[in-house]
C-alpha cells in the first residue's frame, strides 16, 4: 500500500538456480553462467517466486489473502542475480566443481553486481553445523564489506534460513533446540525460521 516494488534493487538469490524463462520472473533474471539461469531442481525458482514473481501469469484470489490478491512476490518489480550450487551439497565456485565450500565466491559475485540483498535458503550440514563456525563469520564480514580486497566497504545485507530441523507440531509448540544452522547461526545477518500454526486468515473483506 506504500507503492514499494523493488523496482531498481538488485537482490540476489544463491540457490539451486532460477527459470529464466518463466513467465512471472522474465526478463529480470540474470546470472554469472548459463548454469545459474536454469533450475533443475526447482526450490530456487520457487524462492525466488515468494521474492518477485509479477503474479501476472498465476491465478487471483490466493487463498488466505485479501480479496483478489495473487500470488505476486513481496517485491514483484525486483531484479534477480541468481548463483547456483548443487543443494544438498553446498556451494562451489562456477568451474570448480567440487571444490567446497566457496563461500567467498558466493559474496564477492553477488557484491560486484551492486545487489543490495543476498537470499540464501540453504544451510551446512554436519557435526558442527550447529554452532557459530567459521562459515558464519565469513559472513559477518561479509555484511560490513563483501569484497575486502576492494578499497572503502561494500556492504551486503543477508538472508539466511533456520534450517528444517526444528520440528515441532502444529501448534508451534515442542520445537528442538539447537536447530539453527550455520551460516544463520551468524550474529549480523537476518536468520529466517518459519512454523506450521494456522493462521486463521480469510478472503472476507468488510
Amino acid at each position: 500500500y506504500l507503492g514499494l516494488t523493488g523496482a531498481k534493487v538488485m537482490v540476489n538469490i544463491n540457490d539451486s538456480g532460477v527459470d529464466a524463462t518463466h513467465p512471472d520472473l522474465t526478463p529480470r533474471v540474470f546470472g554469472a553462467s548459463a548454469r545459474d539461469l536454469v533450475d533443475p531442481n526447482g526450490h530456487g525458482t520457487h524462492v525466488a517466486g515468494t521474492i518477485a514473481s509479477s503474479g501476472a501469469h498465476s491465478p487471483t484470489g490466493a487463498s488466505g489473502s485479501v480479496s483478489n490478491a495473487s500470488f505476486r512476490g513481496i517485491a514483484p518489480g525486483a531484479s534477480l542475480y541468481s548463483l547456483a550450487f548443487a543443494m544438498g551439497t553446498g556451494p562451489f565456485s562456477v568451474g570448480e566443481t567440487g571444490v567446497w565450500p566457496s563461500d567467498a565466491y558466493l559474496q564477492e559475485t553477488a557484491a560486484k553486481t551492486n545487489a543490495f540483498i543476498s537470499n540464501n535458503s540453504w544451510n551446512y550440514v554436519g557435526a558442527d553445523s550447529r554452532t557459530y563456525d567459521l562459515h558464519a563469520a565469513s559472513y559477518d564480514a561479509a555484511v560490513r564489506d563483501a569484497l575486502p580486497r576492494v578499497p572503502g566497504s561494500q556492504p551486503l545485507v543477508y538472508v539466511f534460513s533456520a534450517g528444517n530441523a526444528g520440528s515441532g507440531n502444529s501448534e508451534g509448540t515442542t520445537g528442538n533446540p539447537n536447530t539453527i544452522l550455520s551460516p544463520g547461526t551468524a550474529k549480523n545477518v537476518i536468520t529466517v525460521g518459519a512454523i506450521e500454526q494456522l493462521r486463521n486468515i480469510t478472503n472476507q473483506v468488510v
